[in-house]
């Protein structure tokens, strides 16, 4: 077996490493946790939560099922892994989310929160947010499809398109807020810059 097995695996422990240092460094900076499990107790965030917690128990289960060849439940390959390639777009992908996350600075907040993402804030437009309103978002989906090349299988496609419907729907969700917040300083923003992309999905 190719030492490529290793390397999703490997991967998680890096991501769990480097987020695991931010929040704490975060805390101390800034006094409280970016990350809160649910923003209310509504049946729709408690879905959100579970879906959440899936989608971390299959990642994991996933690589160490790659790495040590355990049976991966819709794990009928697709086509040939392709690892230096997942790697290195894996890895573009992390390094987007962490420079979104370095550019918001207290403004991190998971979910998006009234209390925290005040006016006062200011609505950030630098870094990576000149090419995209939702780089956390695009880092992340860049982040799956390198996923998907170093692990091929039916499981890793349907948790990619997940995603994606997923956080087009949440980042619509945070638009109406930003909307409201922000007013004419937002739509000023989104007519220029694409809500994932560059020039895809600007507002009219």
């Amino acid at each position: 077996m190719s030492s490529w097995r290793f390397v999703p695996l490997a991967m998680l422990a890096m991501y769990a490493a480097v987020m695991s240092g931010i929040i704490l460094q975060y805390r101390r900076r800034y006094g409280r946790s970016p990350i809160r499990l649910s923003g209310s107790d509504g049946a729709m965030d408690r879905i959100k939560e579970a879906a959440l917690i899936l989608f971390g128990v299959l990642l994991v289960w996933q690589a160490a099922a790659a790495a040590f060849g355990l049976y991966i439940p819709l794990g009928n390959r697709l086509f040939d892994p392709l690892p230096a390639l997942g790697t290195i777009i894996a890895f573009a992908g992390a390094s987007l989310i962490l420079s979104a996350i370095v550019t918001m600075g207290a403004s991190w907040d998971i979910p998006i929160s009234p209390e925290q993402n005040s006016p006062a804030a200011g609505l950030i437009t630098s870094g990576p947010f000149r090419f995209s309103r939702n780089p956390i978002y695009l880092g992340m989906l860049v982040t799956l499809v390198g996923w998907m090349l170093l692990i091929p299988a039916l499981l890793s496609f349907i948790i990619l398109i997940g995603a994606i419907l997923n956080l087009r729907h949440q980042a619509l969700e945070e638009e109406e807020y930003l909307i409201r917040t922000y007013g004419p300083d937002y739509a000023v923003w989104a007519r220029e810059v694409g809500r994932f992309v560059p020039w895809f999905g600007r507002l009219a």
